[in-house]
């Protein structure tokens, strides 16, 4: 529980407990020490839990449109406007059981970091023939389609295998990587970022249509006030950690505004071609509310 995100999450909890004293407390169980992130759909599903907090990613095989995440460009604030929230709160509460509290940390990018200088083709894009690089499994297509050797480690391995040389690179977002420690051995990063934050706040349907609804509507909008709230700390906190990840000596290679253009591109259809692929039932509607052409 000690990384950034996960305190992002206990200040959530303890504004809550503190707002809504009497009204909704939450009861904080731990992280995958307590129950393993593969676990944690299921979890809130069967309501084991009644709340969980992470990556949508972990669960692409119940609800495969929180490919919409990854693959949109457009603020959580806007979504909340345009009703893309709204659809995707109804797909988790039809596929999950779950009811779609909140989306925070919704400024977080992602970055390709390497051990060395990228090579950039003719087109001036990262060619990574010959790389291991180290990801989640929703950057698998993406790092594919740049030459890379997709590998797949948990993230408390990654430290070694850097050490050991057994990847040249990761896939990670903009904040938090220095409280890893593998700082000690990236050199490069490429921008600009790719994808866009998929962090969700989930809550067992049964669990959200047993409450009152003075409970329900406090939650929610206290759900959507760290939605906002953490979008603008975690703009705040990348800059900072861009800052010190280059006086530590990790160098930027921007590629060209034509390469980022399409860099970008072939990261986000990635995406939608997965969510397409499994389940194509509303692609076309996240697509028009998730996403705009660059």
């Amino acid at each position: 529980l000690g990384t950034v995100y996960s305190q992002s999450f206990i200040s959530f909890i303890e504004r809550v407990n503190m707002e809504a004293a009497g009204v909704v407390r939450i009861n904080l169980l731990g992280g995958p020490e307590a129950l393993p992130t593969a676990e944690q759909a299921n979890a809130v599903r069967s309501g084991i839990v009644d709340m969980i907090y992470g990556p949508s990613s972990y669960y692409p095989g119940d609800v495969p449109e929180t490919d919409a995440f990854v693959g949109g460009n457009v603020p959580p604030a806007e979504l909340r406007e345009n009703g893309g929230m709204a659809l995707l709160n109804e797909i988790h509460q039809q596929k999950l059981n779950a009811y779609l509290l909140s989306h925070p940390e919704g400024s977080l990018g992602f970055h390709i970091y390497l051990t060395q200088l990228p090579v950039l083709d003719a087109a001036g894009l990262p060619n990574l023939d010959g790389l291991r690089v180290r990801g989640a499994q929703l950057y698998r297509e993406f790092f594919m389609g740049l030459g890379a050797t997709y590998v797949s480690i948990k993230v408390p391995e990654v430290y070694t295998a850097l050490e050991r040389g057994t990847v040249a690179g990761i896939g990670w977002p903009s904040v938090g990587l220095m409280d890893l420690s593998w700082d000690n051995f990236l050199t490069h990063r490429i921008d600009p970022h790719y994808f866009q934050g998929d962090i969700v706040i989930l809550v067992n349907l049964d669990r959200w249509n047993a409450m009152d609804e003075i409970a329900r509507n406090t939650l929610r909008e206290l759900g959507l006030a760290h939605e906002q709230r953490s979008y603008a700390v975690f703009t705040d906190l990348g800059l900072e950690e861009d800052a010190e990840m280059q006086r530590r000596g990790i160098e930027v290679v921007t590629l060209s505004d034509a390469a980022a253009k399409k860099y970008r591109r072939q990261a986000y259809e990635t995406a939608w071609a997965r969510l397409k692929s499994r389940d194509d039932t509303h692609y076309e509607a996240l697509r028009r509310l998730f996403y705009r052409e660059e």
